[in-house]
Order: structure tokens, then sequence, then C-alpha cells
């Protein structure tokens, strides 16, 4: 028998109901899930303080390696692609000297960062990857980048950005991407709690350990 009008209606508020208590609960659980997403980080980190960053998301202030860091998760959903990212940036007082930014897989369309586009651009160490951006600006910008010209970057596949101004150095890495199926619906991202992994994070202190290693191998030299 066919449904009137009123019944039809009905089913389609009913089906409404049903999607919007479904991406309710989705996003009630991410949000419960955010709570923990840096847990990984707890073992390796000294005095630990968790909390709440601008963009909803847990950061974490400590010392790695015995240097003050503080460790953010920032969601790059401005760019036009199939899934949005979420970037792990780590911020580490390493001083040095000089201010240069490295852009591995450059795109032309980092806006998570406000370095990939400042400063003046360098060419690339020969045993880096092609598509590998860097800039700098200073007159002590080629020096470190001379320094630094011996980090293996393909050794660090998550590895998004270096930037080295100064006081301290910040590390990118991309820890997950959005969920297809959140995207489809709301066109916004939506990642899984567990995204930074015990992986992550040990790549993530490779790449730090690997940054003071060539800054302090090259200064012994001098």
């Amino acid at each position: 028998m066919d449904l009137t009008l009123l019944e039809k209606v009905a089913v389609a508020a009913a089906g409404a109901m049903l999607l919007w208590w479904r991406l309710a609960r989705a996003r009630r659980r991410e949000a419960e899930g955010r709570g923990h997403m840096l847990d990984a980080f707890l073992p390796v980190a000294e005095g630990p303080i968790l909390r709440l960053s601008p963009w909803r998301y847990i950061n974490l202030k400590g010392r790695l390696d015995g240097r003050p860091a503080r460790i953010d998760l920032i969601p790059d959903t401005l760019v036009r692609r199939s899934l949005p990212t979420l970037w792990l940036q780590v911020r580490w007082a390493r001083p040095h000297r000089g201010w240069l930014c490295v852009t591995t897989q450059w795109n032309g369309a980092e806006y998570f960062s406000d370095d990939a586009d400042a400063g003046t651009r360098l060419v690339s160490p020969a045993a880096w990857p092609s598509h590998t951006m860097v800039r700098g600006h200073g007159q002590d910008s080629s020096a470190l980048l001379h320094q630094i010209e011996d980090l293996d970057l393909q050794a660090y596949p998550s590895l998004k950005q270096l930037v080295f101004s100064g006081d301290e150095v910040r590390v990118v890495l991309q820890c997950a991407r959005g969920d297809r199926g959140v995207y489809r619906v709301l066109r916004s991202g939506s990642f899984p709690a567990d995204c930074v992994t015990p992986a992550i994070v040990d790549e993530t202190m490779d790449v730090l350990r690997a940054v003071d290693r060539v800054l302090r191998l090259t200064k012994e030299a001098a």
C-alpha cells in the first residue's frame, strides 16, 4: 500500500533523526578520545602538563630529552583534498644560529605553517628528496643549511617540516588523515583517537635527536 504524504514525512524525519544521532554519538566519542591523543608521549615526556589548545585538541608541555617542549595537534582542513590531515607539531628549545625552514613534499598549500613561504628560497642539498623546499633568511641561513645537510630526511616517512628559528627547532609530522565517512557527510575532519601511535613518538624523538646530533657535531668540529 502506498504511503500517505504524512507517513512519508514521518519516515524522512525518522531517518534524519537517526543520522543526527549517529553523528552526535561519533562527535561525543571523538571529543572524549581527543583528551587521550597524546598519551603515547607520556612515557618520554618529563613533567608533562596536558591542556586544551585553541583547535580544541589536547596539547602537552614538558621536557623532551631534558629540553622544554610543547606538542600540539593541528587539524588542516583548508586544503581541497580527498581527506583532511592532522599534523603533530613539536616546538623544542634547542638554541642555534640562523633561521631556516625545510618542507618535505612541498605542494604550495602548507596552510598549517606560516613559515613555508617565508624567507628566500635556497638550493636544497642534492641528497635530499627532490620535492624538498628550503627557505632561509639572515646571514647565517646558508651556514645552518650546511650544518644540517647530513640529515637523512628519507629516514622519517611522516616528516613534513623542520623550522630552525634561533631559539627552538619546530618539527611537524603527519599523524592522521580524516575519517572518510564523516568527511563525506559533514565535510570536516574527524581523526581516530589513537592516531598518535608509539611509532610516531619514536619517529619524533629520532628526528629531534638527529637534529641535535648534527648541530652539536658541526659546532664541535668548528
